[in-house]
């Protein structure tokens, strides 16, 4: 069967369970396991204590290329200080993830997120998409150190000018 060679086709009760979140302002950040570019199940729980700054991005869009970019600057000079990059790959290239990591060797995961691959109908988003109010990317969620999401950047203001630095 199918599931056996992709596991990730199948649907799971806690990818139905991310979609029951909610992101925004002075909430607390909705969580995900997702399997990052080390073939490693992470999730946010993994990151106690740190600054989060997680990244929807699509390998399709250009921002999201710029705004992976900016992340790996931002871990090389804030990463001793608690900050922690992290980025979820929406798109249906189950490989994209990985290749773009592994390719820019980046020094923080970058995770691939099965719903968007395996959404039932093309023009749905996926749980951990739903979940972040994400339509369009790129897209970052800044969070203090208990996972309260403090300031959200959406497309060039996620990695360009003051806006990120200020978050």
């Amino acid at each position: 069967p199918a599931e056996h060679l992709y596991p990730q086709a199948v649907r799971h009760p806690v990818m139905d369970q991310i979609t029951s979140q909610d992101a925004d302002i002075a909430m607390r950040a909705p969580g995900f396991f997702l399997p990052d570019q080390h073939g490693n199940v992470l999730g946010l729980s993994d990151f106690e204590g740190k600054i989060l700054l997680i990244a929807l991005w699509s390998p399709h869009d250009p921002d999201s290329v710029l705004l992976l970019d900016k992340l790996e600057q931002v871990r090389a000079s804030l990463g001793a200080r608690g900050v922690q990059p992290i980025a979820v790959c929406l798109g249906e290239d189950t490989g994209a993830a990985r290749t773009f990591a592994l390719g820019e060797a980046v020094g923080y995961p970058v995770v691939e997120d099965w719903g968007t691959y395996n959404a039932p109908v093309k023009s749905e988003i996926s749980p951990v998409a739903n979940a972040y109010r994400t339509t369009l990317t790129p897209k970052l969620f800044v969070t203090d150190r208990r996972r309260t999401i403090r300031n959200i950047l959406v497309a060039s203001d996620s990695y360009l000018g003051p806006a990120l630095d200020t978050a």
